[in-house]
């Protein structure tokens, strides 16, 4: 692989792999260093670039296996999710601003809590937009177990989404 090859086809990958490396890790400079190693890992076996079928899964396994290792180093720590994060002012009054990060604050504690495997392939597939297939390819899970982990997550996040809702709907009505 020559370094045109690599700055036209690895080096966009980086913003994607640093979401995902952060979303494993919640670290900020923790998922700089995957991304960091990721890229090192992928000039070193340039050799065998060409004849990677998907670079990208290629890359993101790189990127979930160096997280893994990040993660079980005990060099992890957790970092809340900023708010107002990837959103634009849409015209809703304080109120509905505050609720809505609210909202958002209360998904990202719930998906925190998640198992690995779960919060992983949710990520992947409602956050990145990966297919179940790229899915399948980057994390080494079969296509049917990609789906349940991803289904239970969502399933998780609604019940306890709609259990803390419901409690401080139940709370507002008997304090008036």
């Amino acid at each position: 692989m020559m370094l045109e090859t690599f700055k036209k086809e690895v080096l966009p990958l980086k913003n994607k792999l640093f979401r995902f490396a952060y979303s494993i890790l919640g670290d900020h400079d923790l998922s700089m260093d995957v991304v960091q190693e990721t890229m090192m890992k992928v000039w070193e076996k340039q050799q065998d670039f060409m004849e990677i079928r998907n670079p990208e899964a290629w890359c993101m396994t790189l990127t979930r296996n160096f997280a893994v290792d990040k993660l079980r180093s005990k060099y992890y720590k957790t970092l809340e999710l900023e708010e107002g994060h990837d959103r634009e002012s849409d015209g809703q009054s304080p109120y509905q601003k505050i609720e809505s990060e609210n909202t958002i604050e209360l998904i990202q504690k719930i998906v925190d809590r998640l198992p690995q495997k779960q919060r992983e392939t949710f990520h992947m597939r409602d956050v990145e937009g990966y297919s179940y297939q790229e899915i399948s390819e980057i994390t080494g899970y079969s296509i049917p177990d990609v789906k349940v982990c991803i289904f239970r997550a969502r399933k998780e996040i609604r019940a306890k989404l709609t259990k803390l809702k419901t409690h401080e709907l139940e709370k507002s009505r008997s304090a008036s």
